[in-house]
């Protein structure tokens, strides 16, 4: 790869009938010929100098050792990797608007939205379990709620065939959590913790609440 450190260079493409065409032109302070550093397969263009010119001359041998002795070399290559990058994508957009080609906008479905609620939903008392027990991974005392679904009287299923009850939502009592740590987790498996992950989750909160705290 070449490094410009003075005057420009030109970048040509070959067509099919081989006429070569310039699709850009480079100046002091860029890069070129690094994709054959990287992927080891043949030059994809032409790089012709527009007047005299100096430039640094990076073998792949030596990439790792010019990286680590100047770490901007790794940020120019970054820079012009993704300036590229950018560009191809620009000029993808251009061709894809030209033909008429356009993604659909997308529209949150409507149903959705009970989702995202976040108060407790209203209940029939008389379906709802409540217990304590001890949180498997802070080990404090916490106050859980369970449904007796035996007790609850389904609705019709909605456009997404999620079957509701008239007494109130399920899905808010599927995921039990932790007042103290935050800990949560499926009904299912709450209790159902080995005590690696245990141990994880819990020191995860209190770094959490360290930083709460600072």
């Amino acid at each position: 790869m070449y490094i410009i450190l003075r005057g420009s260079v030109g970048i040509y493409v070959t067509n099919s009938s081989d006429t070569m065409s310039e699709v850009a032109h480079l100046g002091a302070g860029e890069v070129f010929g690094e994709m054959s550093v990287f992927d080891d397969l043949p030059r994809s263009v032409s790089c012709i100098a527009a007047e005299d010119s100096i430039c640094i001359a990076i073998g792949k041998d030596d990439i790792e050792s010019a990286v680590a002795a100047c770490p901007d070399v790794a940020m120019m290559l970054i820079g012009a990797m993704s300036g590229r990058i950018r560009k191809l994508n620009d000029e993808i957009y251009k061709s894809h608007s030209e033909d008429g080609v356009h993604a659909q906008e997308f529209v949150f479905p409507a149903e959705y939205d009970r989702s995202h609620d976040l108060a407790e939903p209203k209940h029939d008392e008389k379906i709802i379990l409540s217990f304590s027990h001890t949180c498997p991974v802070c080990h404090s005392v916490i106050g859980l709620k369970g449904l007796k679904k035996n007790e609850m009287t389904p609705s019709k299923p909605d456009k997404t065939g999620r079957v509701r009850f008239m007494e109130c939502d399920p899905l808010w009592y599927d995921i039990w959590s932790c007042p103290h740590c935050g800990y949560s987790r499926f009904y299912r498996d709450f209790f159902n913790v080995p005590a690696e992950a245990a141990q994880n989750a819990k020191a995860a909160a209190e770094n959490v609440r360290k930083q709460g705290a600072a």
